[in-house]
């Protein structure tokens, strides 16, 4: 049976650990990661916590719905037992009529086959192999990715792992920010918030490229143990690009990471030149699931467009 629960019925301690061993577990599941990254969040129960799915919900004109929130790219069901389609068109249709809008991305394991008279698009991720030894993974990078680490390397840039947060965010933003003006100080303060979460649990790894002294990329990670790093956010100055920063940032993270994590999920991307960047590295495509459904009368169907 599934049950819909409120945000203070939700036992966060069986949560955590229903999420510690779903095999589809994403960082992102977590209670503490939601609490930081959503205004509020409800969520599915399936019995006694088998299966869960959050809802992230926030009321626009006193109209509550389920939104996606910034900064957590996957959420959808998380399962204890292999998630079959049927299963997950239970969950979906199992979100309360109260709210006449849902905007969610489901995890790579919610397979959409069942619920197609759903609105659905999919989306790419991509995702790496951390499994073999280092020579085998590099042996796998493009022309233009083994060019542009030669190019960081003439140069003579370093890598180091840093800790500041708030540096790395302020990098982002400061080189990057204006290609998402929809994501705001708040969500990136939200985000913050959730890093420092992470550093605590050991679940955090920030590194930064340089040459000399001056900065030209940085990147964030999240690291579940050995299951799975997400490279949460990151980005170069233009100097950076030109010298191959970011190719040179990612192939320390995976030099250090290899045989230690399973997988290296770069977090998208659906725009053309994102994705070969990291399918430079080896990175195979992924799919998940955008779903969306609109349920509002017809005169409040303007507050929340697709």
């Amino acid at each position: 049976m599934i049950k819909y629960v409120t945000h203070e019925q939700i036992d966060k301690r069986v949560w955590d650990e229903t999420i510690a061993r779903s095999y589809n577990r994403l960082m992102y599941g977590y209670s503490w990661y939601l609490d930081e990254v959503c205004d509020r969040w409800d969520a599915l129960v399936q019995n006694d916590y088998e299966a869960v799915m959050p809802l992230p919900v926030r009321k626009k004109y006193g109209q509550p719905y389920v939104y996606h929130p910034f900064f957590a790219q996957q959420l959808g069901v998380f399962s204890t037992n292999y998630l079959s389609g049927f299963t997950v068109n239970k969950f979906v249709t199992a979100v309360p009529d109260k709210f006449r809008l849902v905007d969610v991305q489901l995890n790579t394991a919610c397979d959409p086959e069942d619920f197609l008279s759903h609105s659905t698009r999919e989306r790419r991720n991509h995702v790496l192999n951390l499994s073999p030894a280092y020579h085998e993974i590099t042996a796998a990078y493009n022309e233009n990715t083994k060019r542009n680490l030669a190019k960081a390397r003439k140069e003579k840039l370093t890598v180091e792992k840093i800790t500041d947060i708030d540096a790395a965010i302020e990098f982002y933003v400061t080189h990057n920010g204006y290609r998402s003006p929809e994501v705001k100080p708040a969500d990136y303060a939200r985000f913050r918030r959730a890093m420092l979460e992470a550093r605590q649990r050991s679940m955090l790894n920030i590194l930064c490229v340089k040459e000399a002294n001056t900065v030209l990329a940085k990147g964030i990670f999240g690291i579940d143990g050995s299951n799975r790093a997400i490279y949460l956010m990151g980005t170069s100055s233009v100097e950076g690009k030109n010298k191959g920063a970011m190719q040179l940032l990612m192939d320390e993270f995976i030099q250090q990471h290899c045989g230690k994590i399973q997988l290296l999920d770069f977090e998208g991307s659906d725009i053309d030149g994102i994705a070969r960047f990291y399918k430079g590295f080896g990175a195979v495509e992924q799919p998940y699931y955008h779903f969306y459904q609109n349920r509002l009368p017809f005169y409040l169907r303007w507050l929340k467009k697709k």
